[in-house]
């Protein structure tokens, strides 16, 4: 894993630590992130540091539809593959 060899094992934990946060809470409140619809329909996005979180609420669930990091490319990442 890149952040635990290059940050170590602590910092790379608290990182995901802080990830699975920013889930619960866009599990609790759905419509926190930002509109991405010009990208796909539906789709919305939270900032978590260095990532981005893209997804869909659902009713009753949220699909996490990619993470980027944050250099990366949105439109690109997340074109649908042939």
């Amino acid at each position: 894993m890149f952040s635990k060899d290059r940050f170590g094992a602590a910092v790379a934990r608290a990182y995901l630590t802080g990830m699975r946060h920013a889930f619960r809470r866009l599990a609790e409140h759905p419509s926190l992130g930002v509109s991405e619809e010009d990208l796909a329909p539906g789709l919305r996005s939270l900032g978590y540091r260095s990532h981005r979180l893209y997804y869909r609420a659902e009713p009753g669930e949220i699909i996490i539809i990619r993470i980027l990091h944050h250099a990366q490319h949105a439109p690109a990442a997340l074109r649908p593959r042939s």
